[in-house]
């Protein structure tokens, strides 16, 4: 019986893993994208005042989103996050709940369950919020693209 309760929280936690693991890589991505965006947008008086309220707007939600998944952006200090928001990260949290079940020979304790549970809440909503995140990329991209803002057409040559 405990063998299969300790298969069956690792099974849980490797699918809630499998979750962390892509909306980390998707957020990366869009961290990495809004960086360029920024940079090739950095003359504020080229881009309309509702444009940049909506780009501090996106960022400041960018990073939230990337808090709850101890994302730092690149060339950030390693140590911007204090150590304990980070060891609340989602893929650490999943990551230690996992080798602490995985290398015990006892059943599940009370603090994995726990754990566990807490994990099946947090992971999903987490998950919605970068979606929800994510989703409005699309819309402001088009709307950067209809102004001619973003990607920039390079100039002609003379």
């Amino acid at each position: 019986v405990d063998l299969k309760a300790r298969f069956d929280a690792l099974k849980s936690l490797q699918a809630l893993n499998g979750k962390v693991r892509s909306a980390t890589d998707a957020l990366r991505d869009a961290d990495e994208q809004f960086a360029g965006i920024r940079k090739a947008l950095a003359d504020s008086t080229k881009v309309p005042a509702a444009i940049r309220a909506t780009m501090d707007s996106l960022k400041s939600e960018l990073d939230r989103v990337k808090r709850k998944f101890g994302i730092r952006t690149p060339g950030e200090d390693l140590f911007s996050m204090d150590f304990n928001e980070l060891l609340r990260s989602l893929p650490i949290r999943v990551a230690m709940t996992s080798s602490d079940i995985g290398g015990a020979h006892l059943g599940l304790s009370e603090t994995n369950r726990r754990v566990i549970g807490e994990l099946q809440t947090e992971v999903p909503a987490a998950v919605a919020d970068a979606n929800g995140f994510l989703g409005k990329l699309a819309p402001f991209y088009r709307r950067l693209a209809e102004a001619g803002l973003y990607p920039a057409a390079p100039e002609p040559i003379k």
